[in-house]
């Protein structure tokens, strides 16, 4: 039987800034990044998350297999199995996995800021585009496109310092964990 120390062992090979967290997933111990499950031990063996060419090596290492979570014959599609007896290549692909997952987090957090951008962009051109006298008009029985403006600009800076709020609590935290030897 494996048991939590395994993860931890691969969690202690990844830098503080990777923020590299166990927990649980379907039960099981499991590996995390931003939250992300990449990694997960798994009734013998353990699953990793990858894709393009690691996906492809995961699959070449004796005894691997795609991931069956139910047994049932429907494996999960971006998840590779590896057998104990291939343990000393977990931490290859643990790294591997979490490349994948940091990575693709990024890429969707990017995803939507650029939609954000892109449509406050739009709300900006359409109101430029309006006469001074539009702007002034009231619709809605209450607002005018400038008194819709001025809101959302509150809001922008009203969410700017949640944001910042959250990275300082984030930053609190991780130095309370570096303190308390965690």
């Amino acid at each position: 039987m494996l048991d939590a120390q395994v993860l931890t062992d691969i969690a202690a090979a990844f830098g503080p800034e990777q923020k590299v967290t166990a927990g649980k997933w379907f039960g099981k111990p499991c590996l995390k990044a931003d939250g992300k499950v990449f990694a997960a031990l798994w009734e013998g063996g353990m699953a990793f998350k990858l894709t393009g060419t690691a996906h492809t090596k995961a699959l070449q290492v004796e005894g691997a297999r795609l991931f069956d979570p139910r047994g049932r014959g429907h494996p999960m599609k971006e998840w590779v199995q590896i057998p104990a007896c291939q343990s000393s290549t977990w931490g290859e692909f643990a790294r591997l996995a979490y490349e994948y997952v940091a990575h693709r987090a990024q890429v969707l957090k990017d995803q939507v800021l650029s939609d954000l951008i892109q449509a406050r962009q739009m709300i900006l051109g359409a109101a430029s585009s309006l006469s001074s006298a539009q702007q002034d008009e009231v619709f809605l029985t209450l607002w005018s496109v400038r008194d819709m403006l001025a809101h959302l600009v509150g809001w922008d800076y009203a969410n700017l310092e949640a944001v910042r709020a959250i990275r300082e609590d984030a930053k609190l935290a991780d130095t309370l964990l570096v303190a308390i030897g965690q």
